[in-house]
């Protein structure tokens, strides 16, 4: 039949991958060599199985060290500052667990969109996405941390907090909005990481 010979560009480049030059690694390996290199995962190639399974292990070993850090928090605090103190980061527990909740779904929606892109190898939309996260993150984050700081009282009284508890939570919880910077920051850079299939190093 009438163009039985001819050979796309895009069949070309399949048989290439299949059979390449010597001392040419196909394209599939190249790129788990280089996701290797870099510590992400394509898991466009292979079991999505496993892929999932591997990725999903690294993520519930951080949440379990991160419930394993607020057990000690509290228990170094009960031991050896006083009952005060331990009510107070009993009543900062919800509100720190409502702000963490906003900032991983943010990094939620940053992960999402690398992953369309970094999966369709589209290496440039990958790179402004995670311009366009660090450049919200910068501008943001300052209106972010005086609003968080001035909700303080407000939610304090919001939750008829008790006047035995509520100077050494209020102080607590204006440590704690203080450095919101750090913790954006930790989940917006755990979402670009996941993102790129790399869950171990978060």
């Amino acid at each position: 039949p009438a163009g039985a010979g001819k050979l796309t560009k895009r069949g070309f480049f399949d048989r290439l991958d299949k059979n390449p030059m010597p001392g040419q690694a196909p394209e599939a390996e190249r790129r788990s060599s280089m996701n290797r290199e870099r510590g992400t995962r394509d898991m466009t190639a292979g079991s999505p199985a496993g892929h999932l399974l591997a990725f999903s292990l690294h993520l519930l070993a951080g949440s379990f060290l991160q419930q394993l850090y607020n057990m000690v928090d509290s228990w170094v605090v009960g031991r050896y500052v006083g009952d005060g103190a331990l009510a107070a980061v009993g009543v900062g527990f919800p509100v720190l667990t409502m702000f963490s909740s906003l900032f991983i779904g943010l990094s939620s929606g940053g992960t999402v969109v690398i992953a369309q892109f970094f999966g369709a190898g589209k290496m440039d939309r990958v790179r402004d996405a995670v311009d366009t996260i660090y450049a919200a993150f910068l501008t943001s984050i300052v209106p972010l941390t005086a609003l968080a700081l001035l909700a303080v009282g407000p939610i304090l009284r919001l939750l008829q907090v008790e006047e035995a508890a509520y100077g050494e939570a209020y102080l607590y919880l204006m440590v704690v909005c203080a450095g919101l910077a750090g913790s954006i920051g930790y989940n917006l850079n755990a979402g670009i990481l996941g993102g790129l299939g790399n869950s171990r190093s978060t």
